[in-house]
């Protein structure tokens, strides 16, 4: 499936690690439950296509696995699809901790085979469910077999991905209104004059 790898794929990609997670973690790297499968380099491969979307079928769990690893290009995506998947039990993430945000350095994947969502369903006629066609097919990618280590540039656990968003997007608490009195005087007047057919926008 070489003619459907993805030549220039974003500089950072963001991958969301948790519990349940079919793709393991350890010090080579990142690793699919299935390392073996292997596709056809060129033409039109069906059990490619049905590898892909058992991918993305939560409900799957095929006695082998499958060969690939999801990501996010957007970051913000991939942290809004981690805490709604906190808040999901079926994801094994009980605990607010649970999940870790990987940021991946593409220019070192080597001869990594990556895949964007969108041309495979596009070019191959690949089909998902609506669900994770709505949530992954604008930004998804996907990497055979493995990510190597020397890729990961970053690893973030939930809380603190969520402090620093509360530190990068603080609360906005308005000022207390000031009380105005009408005391009759040349001042006042003025500012009532001025502020009649005002219409404020909120």
């Amino acid at each position: 499936m070489d003619q459907y790898r993805c030549p220039q794929p974003p500089r950072f990609l963001y991958r969301v690690q948790y519990p349940r997670t079919q793709t393991t973690r350890h010090a080579s790297g990142l690793r699919a439950r299935d390392t073996t499968s292997v596709f056809e380099k060129h033409g039109y491969d069906t059990e490619f296509i049905q590898v892909v979307q058992n991918q993305f079928v939560w409900e799957y769990k095929g006695a082998g696995g499958t060969p690939f690893i999801s990501f996010f290009s957007d970051e913000e995506h991939a942290i809004n699809w981690a805490c709604l998947l906190w808040r999901c039990r079926s994801s094994g993430c009980s605990l607010k901790d649970e999940w870790t945000l990987l940021t991946i350095d593409t220019a070192l994947l080597g001869d990594t085979h990556v895949y964007k969502l969108s041309t495979l369903i596009e070019k191959m006629g690949v089909s998902i469910p609506k669900k994770a066609e709505d949530a992954h097919k604008k930004g998804a990618y996907i990497c055979l077999h493995s990510i190597p280590d020397c890729a990961i540039k970053e690893e973030r656990s939930g809380p603190s991905v969520r402090k620093s968003r509360r530190l990068k997007y603080p609360i906005y608490t308005p000022p207390k209104p000031t009380t105005f009195h009408d005391d009759g005087s040349d001042d006042v007047k003025t500012v009532l004059k001025g502020l009649e057919g005002l219409q404020i926008a909120i």
